[in-house]
């Protein structure tokens, strides 16, 4: 990665080599089975207190004319919280809290950006070789199933009911981000290679068998075309025709394409016979049922460790009800830091949505848009941290050359007034 050092001190190679390698840290290292989990957590842990460490007094800088720091550095404060919490109401061991809550604490990541500084090139750099590495990891990790080599193991191994094996490898959020900043590049230079690289990671996400994903990300990229593409709206109903008729011919059931309908077909069906929607049932059980007092529901319970009292419930509940907090993002949030934690998240979403971003920062502002939209069927503001971290750097970065701008703009107004004042004179 040809990144220019900002200077030769040792302090500003520091926080280079924390801006390149703290995603690495934080993935676990795409948990590659070749390196053992305990081996990974720990380097991860290390790696994430030498962070804090080096960022920590940087962090309590005021930020007054910032967008997101305070914000963000409130989220970071409550997660630290929630840790005591979970000790004073459930029991849970502070070590055990700390090593279940550093994995969400990853947002301190916009700290090191915010530090260190990188220009927007750097940070398409970054994201370029982030996305690759995933790309690589998954096509390998695809090529060797279901045998895993990256990702988390589950208990009934890697299921293909969709037509493809779901991988479940950490750092896939660079490639939705990738995604949109290829759509933002070919609106901004008309490139038809930026269409391509577009396209192809499109197809790869299709190739995910998320459902959620694909028809968010194709819906943002749709909506931002025609509002960015002259005469792209009639594209648009081409392309819709064309679906239209292809999808009135008999697709195949052990297809991708087909095992995602029927799986759609099935669900649909099921609400249509009086059966509620399971996440509108976990929705209304995490909101109501799973806070004991008014100080988790203000503060949140913080995150339940597997080997404690705390985690043990919520594994019954798993087993018991099959509610699982990561498939309802919102109640997530507020089962794990409360009613604040929401509040802090909905503060950051409605400032990204009301900022009016340069260009050439927009698909920072796609990428936020379909995280606060996505997350109310998985918890993607927590598995996108990183991501989510870059992106409010970027929009923060953008704010601030903004306001830098108007403020001389006023400055260069004020003293031709002045001149032409004493000139008068």
């Amino acid at each position: 990665m040809n990144i220019q050092f900002k200077s030769i001190n040792i302090s500003n190679r520091i926080d280079y080599y924390l801006f390149l390698l703290f995603p690495l840290f934080s993935f676990y290292f795409y948990r590659y089975v070749g390196i053992g989990g305990g081996l990974q957590k720990g380097a991860y842990f290390a790696f994430f207190l030498l962070t804090t460490l080096w960022v920590g007094k940087f962090i309590l800088r005021s930020f007054l004319s910032y967008r997101y720091a305070r914000l963000v550095r409130m989220m970071l404060f409550l997660m630290c919280l929630s840790i005591f919490v979970s000790y004073l109401y459930w029991g849970q061991d502070i070590v055990l809290g700390f090593r279940v809550t550093a994995s969400y604490m990853a947002i301190i990541y916009f700290f090191v950006l915010l530090k260190y500084r990188p220009t927007l090139r750097d940070l398409k750099k970054l994201i370029y070789i982030y996305t690759f590495v995933y790309i690589l990891c998954w096509t390998y990790g695809m090529i060797k199933a279901p045998e895993i080599v990256f990702g988390l193991e589950k208990e009934d191994g890697l299921k293909d009911d969709r037509g493809l094996f779901r991988l479940s490898i950490p750092g896939r959020g660079f490639l939705t981000l990738c995604l949109f900043m290829c759509l933002n590049e070919y609106t901004l230079t008309k490139k038809k290679l930026w269409v391509l690289f577009t396209i192809a990671l499109f197809l790869i996400t299709v190739m995910h068998v998320i459902r959620q994903v694909i028809l968010l990300s194709a819906f943002i990229s749709i909506c931002y075309l025609i509002r960015k593409v002259r005469y792209f709206w009639l594209y648009f109903i081409i392309l819709v025709v064309s679906a239209i008729f292809i999808g009135s011919i008999d697709i195949k059931d052990d297809g991708i394409l087909g095992s995602m309908l029927a799986l759609t077909e099935r669900q649909l069906d099921e609400q249509r016979s009086g059966e509620e929607n399971v996440r509108i049932t976990e929705y209304r059980y995490f909101f109501s049922e799973y806070s004991n007092s008014i100080i988790t529901a203000i503060f949140g319970n913080g995150v339940p460790h597997s080997e404690s009292g705390f985690g043990r419930r919520e594994l019954r509940i798993n087993s018991d009800f099959e509610f699982f907090a990561n498939d309802v993002g919102y109640a997530e949030i507020f089962i794990r830091f409360g009613t604040l934690g929401l509040l802090i998240y909905a503060s950051i979403f409605i400032s990204a949505f009301t900022q009016t971003a340069s260009e050439k920062t927009n698909f920072a502002k796609l990428f936020i848009i379909y995280i606060a939209i996505a997350n109310f069927t998985a918890s993607w503001v927590f598995h996108d941290v990183i991501c989510l971290g870059i992106c409010l750097y970027i929009l923060e970065r953008d704010s601030l050359s903004q306001k830098r701008f108007f403020r001389r703009t006023e400055e260069l107004k004020n003293l031709v007034i002045s001149n032409r004042f004493f000139t008068r004179k």
